[in-house]
């Protein structure tokens, strides 16, 4: 039971930290669903698994809960009942919705975009920590072609990269990714730490590499990556690529940030040859050997996006 529960989280790239005497694991989707997995005995000869949520999304959760029921009592591999992935179509952003087709729409007022950007980024000035966590996923939600207008999209994802003396963004970023702190948050954080305050940083920071790569993202499809890289070399080259090689290389406490960090990489790699060879100057390949290690039995996408990671930045 204990293997096939640990090949479910696996495979579904669950962090994992087991108690063998107690007969426990502590859990964290990639969503940040916590969760505690425990076994008991029935008495006789079989196995009795509590999977209990301690927070997030419920609705996430049960998706998780009900896989690791199922594999617990062999009857699946652990994967959602779901189709498989190959067979779904690619989804398209939303400016392609077949409502849409035909009708003449203005175009959107230069501000409006900006508006939203700028929401986002007052959010993030305020005191308050809820406020900046929305703050963070707004922001993640505004870089999403997905989620937003094409407009929308590359305006936050320029404020990501681009430094501007009427933009907070970036700054807000560097420091969620360096210090896990916003530079505002400095003053009011709590002396002594709990639980929950370790859960708020390492989200925060989770959400601040889901930005950057849903910024790279986009400026790679719009072909505008490699010139933002050269416009901002020495953002790139100081703070961002050591900081996605300290994380990768930190997949064993943080493998989510690990995989996030990889995707980055990713991305950066199919930029130019000279980024691959920033990249792997600061020891990113090294890095990504250790993180596929450990992935490899404990993180099945963080495995993976290692792979295509390292493959690329041998690319000549």
């Amino acid at each position: 039971v204990a293997a096939r529960i640990n090949d479910c989280l696996v495979t579904r790239s669950i962090e994992a930290v087991y108690n063998d005497v107690e007969a426990k694991a502590k859990c964290r989707t990639s969503d940040y669903v916590s969760f505690r997995i425990r076994l008991f005995s029935d008495g006789e000869d079989g196995v009795v698994v509590e999977v209990q949520r301690r927070r997030g999304s419920s609705f996430n959760f049960m998706k998780d809960c009900r896989a690791i029921l199922d594999a617990a009592e062999g009857r699946s591999s652990g994967r959602s009942v779901s189709l498989p992935t190959a067979s779904l179509p690619a989804l398209k952003p939303v400016s392609g919705l077949a409502c849409l087709k035909g009708v003449k729409i203005d175009a959107p007022s230069t501000d409006e975009p900006s508006t939203v950007v700028k929401d986002a980024e007052d959010l993030l000035k305020q005191h308050q920590r809820d406020t900046n966590m929305l703050g963070m996923q707004n922001l993640e939600e505004l870089t999403n072609p997905l989620s937003t207008s094409q407009e929308a999209v590359r305006l936050a994802a320029r404020s990501v990269v681009s430094e501007d003396s009427s933009s907070t963004i970036r700054g807000a970023i560097s420091s969620l990714l360096e210090f896990n702190s916003l530079q505002s948050e400095q003053s009011y954080q709590p002396a002594a730490k709990d639980e929950k305050d370790f859960d708020y940083d390492e989200r925060m920071h989770n959400l601040s590499l889901s930005v950057v790569y849903n910024a790279l993202s986009a400026m790679e499809d719009e072909g505008s990556l490699s010139q933002h890289f050269k416009s901002h070399e020495s953002w790139f080259h100081d703070t961002l690529i050591p900081v996605l090689v300290r994380d990768v290389e930190s997949a064993k406490d943080r493998p989510h940030d690990a995989c996030m960090a990889a995707k980055c990489i990713h991305c950066l790699a199919g930029c130019a040859p000279s980024v691959r060879e920033s990249i792997m100057g600061a020891g990113a390949l090294h890095a990504l050997a250790k993180a596929k290690r450990f992935g490899a039995g404990n993180h099945a996408s963080l495995a993976e996006v290692v792979e295509r990671a390292t493959g690329l930045l041998k690319c000549q």
